[in-house]
């Protein structure tokens, strides 16, 4: 190609409709692209002319709540008002209770989770991780002695597209919410 606006690429067709594309594509990041129709690109890896791998259409969120202290009964339910990070498809979907809502998962895919509580008080409180209704074994513990402390916990699930997460609390526990304090975070791995 003659400039860095110019295109050099290799495209894939489907019934002569472009489907994948890969090469410098009007600019000099080698790109990997894909099309679900020819006219709509989704770029799903990108590599710098220094080097720097991107994938912008990776699934990542850091789900939360507005600025406050929220105090959670026993059997209660709860959601999420905030996208504070987003990509790769996460949105807010049906409603939990109130104005909070269920985390819309994108994608099928194998994904890292992490559960954060900012803990005003508590008189010992369980929240686990619901998905699609149900209650999962993904939890965190804590107890009178967890007050004014920050809790977390980290691992591995399997989730589908269109899978939906919310929050179910045990016993009883002031929750404090806002950026960096109780959320909840996924990254397809």
């Amino acid at each position: 190609k003659s400039s860095p606006v110019d295109t050099a690429s290799l495209l894939f067709q489907s019934g002569w409709s472009g489907r994948a594309e890969m090469g410098l594509s009007g600019n000099d990041s080698f790109a990997i692209k894909s099309s679900p129709d020819g006219s709509n690109w989704k770029t799903a890896l990108a590599v710098s002319d220094k080097g720097h791998v991107l994938t912008p259409e990776r699934p990542v969120v850091r789900a939360g709540r507005a600025s406050g202290n929220v105090s959670h009964a026993s059997g209660s339910l709860s959601g999420f008002t905030d996208l504070t990070l987003q990509q790769g498809g996460f949105v807010l979907a049906d409603i939990v209770t109130g104005t909070l809502k269920e985390l819309k998962v994108p994608a099928t895919g194998l994904y890292l989770v992490t559960l954060s509580l900012s803990v005003v008080s508590s008189s010992g409180h369980t929240v686990s991780i619901r998905v699609n209704g149900t209650t999962s074994a993904f939890a965190i513990n804590g107890t009178t002695s967890a007050a004014n402390s920050m809790q977390s916990v980290s691992f591995m699930a399997a989730f589908n597209e269109n899978d939906r997460i919310s929050l179910a609390h045990s016993g009883t526990c002031q929750l404090a919410y806002g950026a960096g304090k109780t959320e909840i975070s996924l990254v397809m791995l």
